[in-house]
């Protein structure tokens, strides 16, 4: 039998570690999620996409052809929540879509997506951060788009947190706010994180509170 290489067993046990870390953290991400879309009890969950290379492969992709960063969708991804009953492609005034979006570790912000990029060039964890953020879509004048194709995909996010943009393609209006994930260690920190965001939000942009 071959003998085992002992640099590779030890990296093997972090890797089993960290697996277990990992999914410590995404049960943590969801149920997160799942306060949050309570604080809107009028809205329901609508859609979620990996902000990092694609969704994993079907059953028929070729998982070798894909990034490896494919297969952690939750490093950073967003989930959109819309008014229960929503028609998702005729948007109407006066109808809001909740974002949140999560990030496992700041360093993404700024690489380009043409290439997979490498975690070794990553600046050490102890100088990033994990963050989130709530967004709030505001519809002004009923159009015939997608929510998710046209409205949420076609726009870069506002630049400054409590401070209204504009859509630049549609009557559309969106505020947002960023969080340290450190600053959320129990649920009544995310319930009040989020009361506090949705006060924010409503007088933001003229919504009842």
């Amino acid at each position: 039998m071959p003998d085992v290489d002992p640099d590779l067993a030890d990296a093997l046990r972090d890797v089993r570690q960290a697996y277990r870390l990992l999914w410590s953290y995404q049960r943590r991400i969801l149920d997160l999620a799942r306060v949050v879309l309570a604080a809107f009890p009028d809205h329901e969950f609508y859609a979620w996409r990996p902000r990092i290379g694609d969704p994993p492969p079907q059953l028929t992709g070729n998982p070798m052809d894909r990034w490896a960063w494919d297969f952690l969708p939750l490093a950073e991804a967003c989930f959109l929540f819309l008014p229960g009953g929503a028609d998702r492609n005729a948007p109407k005034a006066g109808e809001w879509m909740v974002e949140l979006r999560v990030q496992a570790d700041d360093v993404h912000e700024g690489y380009a997506e043409a290439s997979e990029f490498d975690p070794a060039r990553f600046k050490a964890a102890e100088e990033t951060s994990s963050s989130l953020w709530l967004y709030l879509w505001l519809c002004d004048e009923g159009v015939p788009r997608n929510w998710h194709n046209w409205v949420w995909q076609n726009v870069a996010k506002p630049v400054h947190d409590d401070i209204p943009m504009n859509h630049p393609r549609g009557p559309f209006r969106i505020v947002g706010r960023r969080v340290n994930l450190a600053t959320l260690p129990d649920r009544p920190a995310v319930e009040a994180m989020v009361a506090d965001f949705r006060s924010m939000a409503a007088q933001a942009l003229g919504l009842p509170a």
